[in-house]
């Protein structure tokens, strides 16, 4: 459960300037979590229903709970809010029905553990969206909202797996005890406590996922969908480690260029809502050909070349690396960041436009 409260708790935080606090003892096991770093809090604890029912939690048991965790007696407790969760999760078996389209808590329910669940819904959204625009305009085939439960239900079965893994692993320091019992010893001077807390402070470094997750939030690769794949496999990223890459699926990496004047833009600032395409120097038929596929898909897109003499440039040559470029070659990004298709090199110039009107009918589902 939660309980959102107002109070000064600077005096007790000694300077420090966390989001999250443990509160592990005999008494209270639970998290406080700050909202502004200073009066709005939330403590979140959790309670057996076999022993305590919800109508027990008022205002004046919560303001109890909160003051031992703080560990004193006089301050002052404004109570906002009593919350009550479970540890649970679900997920739909569709995604579309028809004309119906699930998203965000519609279509999974995640556990908090690891703060995923509402990335998790806003992704969905930047994914359903620009499709939904191309089909109600008539630039893409009604197939193209197949892609959004083929491309989006598999990172939540993912998630969901990471947030009741983390669930499992917060019990072992005693944040989210199955038994509140195990803790009883946990302040014995002797050998009983101590075996508490080192196995408490044994279980620390296993809450990383849970707090370090950047391989989930921006690492998740789409296999099957609104792409064109290459026969590659991109570099796995795990939970706590990000591995950017410009393999179709993947997310397009940020990587920082150069434009005339000395102006520093990220390459994400050249990915609006629009397709995009980042070619490399040597990569302007790509460009041209891409703007021709566009217009006659009636799509809008945003085409450039990055390299020397181009209007981006990039001296150490890092985003070719890590888009899987050489000179001559090109990525098709999608307008929700995603890589759509991916040609490392141009053999033949000649070949470019057909090759992106096919690209452009397999990403808009206008042909198989």
């Amino acid at each position: 459960m939660n309980v959102c409260f107002e109070a000064d708790l600077a005096p007790f935080l000694h300077g420090r300037t966390h989001i999250l606090y443990w509160i592990i003892n005999a008494d209270t096991q639970g998290a406080f979590l700050t909202y502004d770093g200073k009066r709005r809090w939330a403590y979140s604890w959790g309670y057996d229903p076999a022993v305590m029912s919800a109508e027990d939690f008022t205002p004046e048991h919560c303001t109890e709970v909160i003051k031992n965790a703080i560990g004193e007696r006089d301050v002052d407790i404004d109570i906002d809010g009593i919350f009550f969760w479970r540890v649970e999760s679900a997920l739909s078996d569709r995604y579309r029905e028809g004309r119906l389209l699930l998203a965000g808590d519609a279509a999974h329910r995640v556990p908090p553990s690891g703060g995923f669940g509402m990335n998790v819904g806003l992704q969905d959204a930047q994914n359903l969206g620009w499709k939904l625009h191309a089909v109600l305009r008539g630039r893409a085939g009604d197939g193209l909202l197949d892609t959004y439960e083929a491309e989006r239900r598999p990172i939540a079965e993912e998630t969901i797996e990471q947030t009741l893994a983390n669930a499992r692993r917060a019990t072992e320091v005693g944040w989210i005890m199955e038994d509140p019992g195990q803790l009883a010893a946990i302040e014995d001077p002797g050998p009983a406590g101590e075996r508490v807390r080192r196995r408490i402070v044994d279980a620390v470094p296993g809450q990383e996922p849970q707090y370090w997750s950047p391989g989930r939030q921006f690492g998740f690769v789409y296999r099957d969908g609104a792409l064109v794949p290459d026969g590659t496999e991109p570099p796995a990223s795990t939970v706590t480690e990000y591995h950017p890459s410009g393999f179709p699926g993947a997310r397009a990496p940020h990587v920082w260029l150069e434009k005339a004047g000395g102006e520093r833009v990220s390459t994400v600032d050249l990915l609006h809502t629009d397709f995009s395409v980042l070619a490399g120097e040597e990569g302007r038929p790509w460009v041209d050909a891409a703007r021709r596929a566009a217009a006659s898909h009636g799509v809008e897109l945003r085409a450039v070349v990055i390299g020397d003499c181009a209007e981006y440039t990039e001296p150490t040559g890092t985003w070719r690396t890590l888009y899987g470029l050489e000179p001559s070659g090109a990525v098709v990004v999608r307008p929700d960041g995603h890589v759509g298709f991916r040609a490392r090199a141009l053999s033949d110039p000649a070949t470019a436009e057909k090759t992106l009107e096919e690209v452009f009918d397999r990403l808009l589902a206008l042909r198989p």
